[in-house]
């Protein structure tokens, strides 16, 4: 059961960070927001930037190419959060195999 659990949470981050990523790179170099696939891409990783959204500058040039550096701080972030519940989760299953 606790295979399944941490597959799960790498399948669920792996997925999080590579939408941040595309994301980051999206803006990066100034990709229009009126793409469909942006417009997507955008749309469903602004939930997930919310909470980190402001807490540093995003620099621009002409207005246009954008250095996020709240996205990767947010990567940075959900990649931790995974590795604590991971590592938790490890410890808690050596913990029951010992009890056993």
């Amino acid at each position: 059961m606790s295979g399944l659990i941490q597959k799960m949470t790498y399948l669920l981050v792996s997925l999080i960070e590579l939408m941040l990523s595309l994301r980051f790179v999206a803006r990066l170099f100034g990709a229009s927001s009126q793409a469909p696939f942006i417009a997507w891409l955008y749309e469903n990783t602004a939930p997930l930037l919310a909470p980190f959204l402001y807490v540093f500058p995003s620099p621009s040039v002409k207005g246009r190419f954008v250095l996020e550096f709240s996205t990767l701080f947010a990567i940075f972030v959900y990649s931790f959060g995974a590795y604590l519940i991971l590592e938790v989760m490890s410890m808690l299953g050596s913990f029951e195999n010992k009890k056993k």
